[in-house]
């Protein structure tokens, strides 16, 4: 986007402009490049990052981070006893709001920064299907659901469409999601009501049975 704006002057010309240019030149357009994961989903990442570190302590909840006068980082952790590590650099892997608890005194200013970004809730509810219970071809990366149909969810993505290996060929898998700032209340919601949702909402769009 920088690239754009920078080249063609504005975001919607350099859309325009560089549309045009990749025609020119029979180069694929940026709109349709596909979509990818892991072939045994996301948590290969999580694994990888866990399987590659010297060691890994569970159940410890960190309290505190502090610079020592050495230059050290100081990390103070609690679990079933309380516990400290020091290190040369930390990585902070948490939300915002937990990161700004741990910085406000190595760093008030982020801390309060932290504090102001918003999260809104979301449920994500996973849905198997057969394939022959659904009436659509699922030709596509999913639906978008826009306020004014006053939907009961976000979206919904064809999961088994968008990723090879997610489920049999006989069976369909969506990733459904609700609440954020449209119904955040939704989120916390039971989930007899959120599966009872996401299979009415399936049924009206896809035939799902």
């Amino acid at each position: 986007l920088h690239a754009l704006e920078q080249r063609y002057g504005s975001l919607l010309r350099g859309a325009i402009l560089g549309a045009r240019e990749r025609r020119r030149n029979a180069e694929r357009p940026k709109g349709s490049a596909t979509s990818f994961s892991f072939r045994e989903g996301f948590q290969t990442l999580t694994d990888a990052l866990a399987a590659a570190l010297p060691s890994v302590q569970f159940g410890m909840r960190a309290t505190a981070l502090r610079r020592e006068a050495g230059g050290e980082l100081s990390v103070s952790l609690e679990g079933t006893a309380k516990a400290e590590h020091r290190a040369r650099a930390v990585v902070l892997a948490t939300p915002a709001y937990a990161a700004a608890r741990l910085v406000e005194q190595l760093a008030p200013d982020a801390a309060r920064a932290l504090d102001e970004i918003a999260y809104s809730p979301v449920a994500v509810v996973i849905s198997a299907y057969r394939r022959r219970a659904i009436g659509h071809a699922l030709d596509g990366f999913g639906v978008l659901a826009p306020a004014i149909e006053r939907p009961g969810m976000l979206g919904s993505l064809f999961s088994s469409t968008m990723f090879e290996g997610r489920s049999d060929s006989d069976t369909v898998v969506f990733t459904t999601f609700l609440g954020g700032r449209r119904d955040p209340s939704l989120a916390a919601a039971p989930d007899a009501e959120l599966l009872t949702r996401v299979h009415g909402e399936l049924h009206r769009l896809v035939g799902a049975s």
